[in-house]
């Protein structure tokens, strides 16, 4: 009984760190329109304020980086990238920390299709 009380409790303390390190997340997401030309705009939006400035990159369908920014502090994007060919292309808003691994901005992505 008392070694089985003894491994109960090893167990739970090595369960402790691990949740206390846990960083709490913020889900954004981000979307993207094809403007004409070689203009692109779109929004990143989150509950939490902070995550709305993000780095955001745009990648054409064969997956290579062709234009980069960042949103303003209400979440809207504009740039200028050419358009390559025909095919989905992606938008990728970056995952930002922000109080040292703590807190943590999502990851967001999106596609649109230009024929």
């Amino acid at each position: 009984m008392r070694r089985g009380l003894i491994a109960l409790l090893a167990a739970g303390a090595l369960l402790v760190p691990q949740t206390a390190y846990a960083a709490r997340r913020f889900p954004s997401t981000i979307t993207i329109r094809y403007n004409g030309g070689s203009s692109w705009s779109g929004a990143v939006s989150s509950t939490k304020q902070r995550c709305l400035t993000r780095r955001v990159k745009l990648f054409d369908p064969n997956g290579d980086l062709i234009g980069r920014t960042r949103s303003q502090s209400d979440g809207t994007y504009a740039l200028t990238a050419p358009l390559t060919s025909a095919g989905f292309y992606t938008v990728i808003a970056t995952r930002k920390e922000l109080a040292r691994g703590t807190r943590v901005c999502t990851r967001a992505s999106a596609q649109t299709r230009v024929i």
